[in-house]
């Protein structure tokens, strides 16, 4: 399976745009929509209603920064639960597979937002989800 990224601010912009783009869209099995700038985490429900559009003949993911990398500066653990609180269910309503968490380079650097999602996933991880 061949999977692309796609980001909130590349898409639902300008609509000959993403007509012009959906070619490249359709040569993907999957595609895993991500946020780059953290500000832009209330567009998720907005923008996954485009993406929906986009990706009819595709699998869909979502991806969750735990460092907030457009805005060079660390991810709030607010923000970081609401995504993950989103994106499960979208997940259980079987609209997507699953989520991508990057970054685990962080670890050993005591950030809220990677404590916060690891007590998400010790709450959520093992939760049964539908087949797709």
């Amino acid at each position: 399976n061949s999977w692309m990224v796609l980001y909130t601010h590349e898409f639902g912009n300008n609509p000959q745009h993403d007509k012009e783009f959906q070619s490249f869209i359709d040569m993907f099995d999957g595609i895993i929509m991500w946020t780059w700038e953290e500000k832009d985490v209330p567009l998720i429900p907005e923008k996954f209603e485009k993406f929906k559009e986009m990706t009819k003949n595709n699998r869909r993911m979502f991806g969750c920064y735990l460092y907030n990398f457009g805005e060079n500066k660390k991810a709030t653990g607010e923000a970081v639960k609401w995504q993950l609180d989103w994106y499960r269910e979208k997940i259980l309503s079987g609209e997507a597979e699953g989520v991508v968490l990057h970054t685990n380079t962080m670890a050993d650097l005591d950030h809220e937002a990677y404590d916060v999602a690891c007590a998400w996933l010790e709450e959520h991880g093992e939760e049964e989800v539908p087949d797709i």
